[in-house]
């Protein structure tokens, strides 16, 4: 990472968070380092030199400016109702809020639009002796359209929100970045976005902490569950939460090894008796698979572009019952608004040593236009078959899109197909080689690629079937008729995952209620593993309204942008929770 030093209008401009052509022009100036002070006696008085306030003494102070009343206000305002992007009305409300207060708190803010739709709200709070090293603080804000995200993560927002107003009544060394992050939780695209300026400003990015869920805890023994297989890569954490006999009243933070952002929460935490468990990765770790469960926050950008983050968190589904409203309302009056306020008092204070406290005039807020949408980096255009070298995009399954000469003789729309051993295909540009809404007598068949399904015919979508692309495949109501025969309707999520279609996919001759790990479902079942059970078992749809499920059996709402009304899953009745 770079780590010369720059001038502020070159550091914004490097954000390309925008700024005018004249600062644009500026170029970096390298500066010599300061001198080491003398810290030799006063020559006339024999005095020793000021050493300068205490640092303990800023943290605890920065710490006490936590006010709850403020945090409750903008938790219960966040929490008042669901903030699905792009559009949502409490979505553009809370935007609204990020900007007022980042604006309030001194703070220099944009209103930075999104590839797909909404905005990440940033605001700035230059350094004074080293701006250009950056420390950046993040929550999302968003939630799903049906449920109010009350911890997941309103308590998160409300957090970064007094944050900026507390850290926001003083200067530090070092430049912190506020962002209340848009559209994450289908396909962080607000962190995305955020990585990607960072990495083509060659941002010297010193710290990162994701403000993950704050508010729900559980004194419960057993309430809090870890992920499988956590015992066996760290045991000492399972350890220490089995210590405090599975209890969900912690807070927990997983950690790159570089920035010492762990050593700041622990140090904070103690300063305000919160308990936290945590750990730190190397970047073998980070790049693991082993380590995917701990990666679910807007830290997970960071660490695939190779930059520091820590995620700090209540755990989330791990121990709420509430998590995406599956089992209730993930509503403010679940949480444990005292806990949310201390762990705010020790995210200021992990972020104030992170930062370093110095002296500097008040900072003022302003607005900074936006820059452009920055859409995502395409060599190979799967819609439109073209790669930028004037080679055919194809999509090689499960590899992913290449560039590739175009096919001697192309097959056409609909054309029957076959794949190679390289799992690419003949087909012309713009289409793969897929079974996706054909059944297995049919044949595979040449159709559309796909991004999004705005790329799709008004009767089709682009589901993600785990590849950079897809292919358009038939929309279908999960109680009708209308898939051919071999086939069904099942949901997932778009490609693009901004929300959940339904299309017709490969049916097979499991049964509703047997394992499906191996094979597909028959017609009228999806295969999931989403209410309790051990492995995957294939559950009906149902409706709420008019349930059909049978003994031990109740119809599940279905969630999540884009699912109608009166739509779920028979699954089991233990699993909801009143």
């Amino acid at each position: 990472m770079r780590r010369a030093i720059i001038g502020l209008s070159t550091l914004l401009c490097l954000l390309a968070w925008g700024c005018d052509d004249d600062a644009a022009e500026t170029p970096d100036v390298a500066v010599d380092p300061e001198p080491e002070p003398d810290m030799a006696a006063d020559p006339d008085t024999g005095a020793e030199p000021d050493a300068g306030p205490d640092p303990a003494e800023a943290f605890t102070a920065l710490q006490d400016a936590v006010h709850p009343a403020r945090y409750r206000a903008d938790l219960q305002a966040i929490a008042s109702a669901p903030r699905p992007f792009p559009y949502g009305e409490n979505y553009q409300a809370t935007a609204d809020l990020c900007a007022a207060t980042f604006f309030e708190a001194g703070l220099q803010v944009t209103r930075q639009p999104l590839p797909y739709g909404g905005e990440s709200i940033i605001g700035v709070l230059p350094g004074t002796d080293r701006p250009a090293e950056q420390i950046i603080v993040t929550a999302n804000f968003d939630s799903e359209d049906h449920c109010p995200g009350a911890d997941i993560n309103a308590s998160g927002t409300a957090g970064l929100l007094e944050a900026a107003r507390v850290l926001g009544e003083r200067r530090y060394a070092r430049t912190i970045v506020f962002a209340c992050l848009g559209a994450e939780i289908f396909g962080d695209h607000g962190s995305n976005d955020l990585v990607g300026r960072l990495v083509d400003a060659q941002a010297d990015v010193r710290g990162m902490l994701a403000l993950q869920n704050f508010a729900y805890t559980d004194d419960t023994p057993g309430s809090q569950s870890v992920p499988p297989g956590l015992d066996l890569v760290f045991p000492a954490v399972t350890g220490a939460i089995e210590a405090r006999e599975s209890r969900g009243d912690f807070m927990f933070y997983v950690s790159d090894d570089e920035s010492g952002m762990s050593a700041h929460i622990e140090a904070a935490g103690a300063d305000v008796d919160l308990p936290v468990i945590g750990l730190e990765l190397d970047g073998v770790l980070r790049a693991s698979d082993l380590t995917e469960a701990l990666k679910q926050s807007d830290h997970r950008p960071f660490w695939a572009a190779g930059l520091p983050g820590t995620m700090f968190t209540d755990t989330g589904y791990l121990r709420t019952p509430y998590a995406s409203c599956e089992r209730g309302d993930d509503a403010f009056e679940t949480l444990d608004v005292d806990f949310a306020v201390k762990v705010t008092r020790a995210a200021v204070g992990a972020l104030a040593r992170a930062a370093e406290p110095a002296d500097g005039p008040p900072a003022e807020g302003r607005m900074v236009e936006p820059a452009p949408i920055r859409p995502p980096p395409l060599r190979c255009d799967a819609p439109s078959g073209e790669c930028d070298d004037g080679q055919r995009c194809a999509l090689l399954s499960p590899s992913g899109l290449t560039c590739e000469p175009a096919a001697a003789d192309p097959l056409g729309l609909d054309a029957p197909c076959e794949r190679r051993e390289d799992g690419g295909d003949s087909c012309d540009a713009g289409l793969f080689c897929s079974f996706a809404g054909f059944t297995l007598e049919q044949g595979r068949r040449c159709r559309p690629l796909c991004q999004t399904s705005a790329d799709c015919g008004p009767s089709e979508v682009c589901p993600d079937l785990g590849l950079e692309a897809s292919n358009c495949v038939a929309r279908c109501d999960p109680f009708g008729d209308d898939c051919g025969p071999g086939t069904g309707c099942v949901h997932d999520t778009d490609l693009a995952r901004i929300g959940n279609i339904f299309f017709c996919g490969l049916a097979g001759d499991v049964a509703e209620g047997e394992a499906c790990d191996e094979a597909r479902c028959v017609a009228g079942t999806r295969c999931t593993s989403e209410y309790g059970d051990d492995g995957r078992v294939c559950r009906r749809y149902c409706r709420p309204s008019a349930p059909d499920c049978g003994a031990d059996l109740v119809c599940v709402q279905l969630h999540g942008n884009g699912v109608p009304a009166d739509t779920g899953l028979c699954a089991p009745a233990a699993y909801r929770v009143d």
